[in-house]
């Protein structure tokens, strides 16, 4: 009997390892999703020069990929020498990007592990030059 309890528990344990690790990859899948959703849009943005139409263009696509918390902080420098930033949070904020030199994507998402029912919002940020 001792031995039949003691299968019984190794068996256990080993579906408890199998679903944890699953749990696991699956989130770790989701974190790399969201960084390169980020990097493909960067690189849309910096390949159309900064325009607006792509600009505002990103936060639809992230809209569409799941990504719902977006934010483009805009850096420009204004014809006196200065340096300004503003931050675009919708695409109808976007505006004239003519002076950007820079901008700043940044991008929340959930992260979570269903198995020990904790989750928590990342940050994944990333820069268009």
């Amino acid at each position: 009997m001792k031995e039949v309890f003691e299968s019984l528990l190794g068996a256990f344990f080993i579906v408890l390892v199998t679903v944890a690790s699953v749990a696991c990859i699956t989130t770790s899948i989701d974190a790399r999703n969201a960084d390169a959703a980020v990097q493909a849009y960067v690189t849309e943005i910096e390949h159309s020069n900064f325009s607006p139409s792509v600009v505002g263009s990103v936060f639809d696509q992230a809209l569409t990929d799941g990504y719902d918390d977006v934010s483009i902080t805009v850096f420009e420098r204004n014809d006196d020498g200065t340096t300004s930033q503003r931050v675009v949070s919708t695409p109808s904020a976007v505006g004239d990007t003519h002076r950007a030199y820079m901008m700043k994507l940044t991008m929340s998402y959930d992260f979570m592990l269903d198995f020990l029912d904790a989750s928590s919002t990342h940050t994944v940020t990333s820069y268009a030059r």
